[in-house]
């Protein structure tokens, strides 16, 4: 703080007598927007994102690597000046009116003999014209980093960055983060030679996990709002229309037309083919096929099962049922990877992949099974061996620019105990995953309240991202839910919608940005003939018509 009251004092005499250096020629890197077009093209970004946007240590950052969960573009280009990032700004940023601008940019000003007071200048120009655009943009500004190889600018760094933190100071919307200079230097002030590459410029792998350290608990990843609509080809076939204002159309898009963005599917190993037990690997491929030309994410739900997979069923499929416990390994690591590589095959490729559903007492019973009967000893090795190989196999088909997130899916809800046993013993047998999964059904899992602070704590715990992977809530039918556990809201549609919209403001509130999405479990159980449908249709997103209801569009994020 000493230094930044000197820089305000000296700011009059820094603006009157600093002699500004001529901006570069920004037309350098007009190839380089020519081609973020032709990407806008091909991958459009929504708006209301992220966009990283400035110099090349922006342009060298992998977003999915350092960020995993975050959809965000990334506009960082060699070389830039904070002129050059005004130049370019429609193009770079405006267009997509983001929710949050990662912003780093003021080294090569510096280095090319500007003052910190004119680097300031294109700055303050730079807010204005992105807050007129976007007023209610969330900007964050990286601290100028020094580098070994710019050791002679380091004092202007500081200046330039005491001006940054006092920008921050006066504008609610701008977040200053130190620890992109802080963090890069040692206890005598120099920098870390460790955390940068061989050009003693740029960071290495070491000194972008210090960024996703420090810029990630300033990110909201993509909110992902859906649901589990595996049964709707079934329920298609069977007869089952759907309906937005009366009027028929595809489920899929009525659901995208309400703000859904990801929709989770699950797979049988040889399904019984009885009632809602049909999700072959042929049926399953299909229905994801419509989920990804919608432009929605993917979510695949191994159950590992030749039918329901739940706390309660957890039995192997009866062609695996002769093998031994090796053998079973081996299989469950094949099976895995046999089927990741048929999705990719034929590009439709799970952007998550549940391995087990609810698999809180374990799976693969009686061998991958926690729990025995008789038995005062926990099979935490026998099923963590069996649930490392699961995930040995869905990530064998994978390549490095595959970004498929592995979950772990347990019905932990509001029980704060259950969860931190069930992840304290898998971590302590080193598996490793992405994402943790919950089911949340308040007449099973507790009150919102107690949903609230598990999600938080289990956050903080496990650095992990968390959704609510299960949950529903019914729109009629009083006579038979008023008397369950936690049915705090009217069991109507309206009651249903403020349930829906509660329950994902609570999750968006989870500790650290870790609360990744709401799934709906089984929003398309409309009642057909020749099908029974879990709850007579009660829990559904749709009502007895098949129109949509009030509570798909609660779920998600407010315009």
């Amino acid at each position: 703080m000493r230094l930044l009251g000197l820089m305000i004092l000296l700011w009059p005499i820094s603006v009157a007598y600093a002699q500004e250096t001529s901006n570069p020629d920004p037309n350098r890197f007009s190839k380089s927007f020519a081609a973020f077009a032709e990407q806008d093209r091909d991958h459009p970004l929504e708006k209301r994102g992220t966009v990283f946007v400035g110099s090349s240590s922006v342009r060298m950052l992998d977003i999915p690597k350092y960020f995993p969960g975050i959809v965000a573009l990334n506009r960082g280009f060699g070389g830039a000046h904070i002129s050059d990032v005004n130049h370019y700004l429609e193009q770079a940023v405006l267009q997509y009116e983001p929710n949050t601008v990662v912003f780093f940019c003021g080294g090569n000003d510096l280095w090319s003999g500007k003052s910190p007071a004119q680097v300031r200048a294109d700055f303050d120009a730079f807010t204005q014209r992105l807050f007129d655009r976007v007023p209610k943009a969330k900007l964050i500004v990286l601290a100028t980093r020094p580098s070994p190889k710019r050791i002679r600018i380091i004092e202007q760094e500081h200046q330039l960055n005491a001006l940054f933190e006092a920008a921050a100071d006066r504008d609610k919307r701008v977040t200053y983060l130190d620890g992109s200079a802080s963090r890069f230097l040692d206890e005598a002030g120099k920098p870390r030679p460790e955390l940068y590459a061989e050009d003693q410029l740029h960071m290495n792998h070491a000194g972008y996990l210090i960024w996703g350290e420090i810029i990630r608990p300033h990110l909201r990843p993509l909110f992902l709002v859906g649901g589990d609509i595996s049964t709707l080809a079934k329920i298609e076939q069977l007869g089952g229309t759907f309906r937005h204002d009366n009027d028929a159309g595809d489920c899929i898009a009525i659901l995208r037309s309400q703000g859904w963005n990801c929709f989770r599917l699950r797979l049988f190993v040889q399904p019984t083919m009885r009632n809602a037990v049909v999700q072959d690997l042929p049926y399953t491929l299909a229905l994801a096929k419509r989920i990804k030309e919608s432009g929605a994410q993917l979510l695949l739900n191994f159950h590992y099962s030749d039918t329901w997979a739940d706390p309660g069923h957890q039995n192997k499929p009866a062609a695996w049922a002769g093998l031994d416990f090796d053998a079973l390994v081996r299989r469950v690591k094949s099976y895995s990877a046999e089927t990741i590589a048929a999705f990719k095959a034929v590009d439709v490729l799970p952007d998550i992949v549940q391995v087990g559903n609810e698999i809180t007492p374990g799976f693969l019973w009686p061998d991958g099974k926690v729990y025995r009967e008789n038995d005062s000893v926990e099979h935490w090795s026998e099923f963590t061996t069996l649930l490392k190989a699961a995930i040995e196999g869905v990530r064998q088909p994978l390549d490095e620019t595959d970004l498929v997130r592995v979950m772990i899916h347990i019905d932990g809800g509001g029980r704060r105990a259950k969860t931190r046993y069930f992840f304290d013993r898998i971590l302590k047998h080193g598996v490793q995953f992405d994402v943790i999964g919950q089911s949340y059904y308040p007449w099973w899992h507790g009150t919102l309240e107690e949903a609230r602070q598990n999600l938080s704590k289990t956050a903080v715990a496990y650095r992990k991202d968390i959704v609510i992977v299960e949950t529903a809530y019914p729109w009629r039918g009083a006579q038979w839910w008023a008397n369950r556990d936690n049915m705090a809201w009217p069991i109507t549609s309206e009651g249903q919608s403020t349930f829906l919209a509660e329950l994902a403001d609570t999750v968006r509130q989870t500790a650290e940005n870790r609360g990744l999405g709401i799934i709906y479990w089984y929003p398309e159980a409309i009642n057909v003939a020749g099908m029974n449908i879990w709850n007579g249709g009660a829990t559904a997103i749709f009502d007895e018509e098949g129109n949509v209801l009030p509570g798909a569009k609660a779920m998600a994020p407010a315009e």
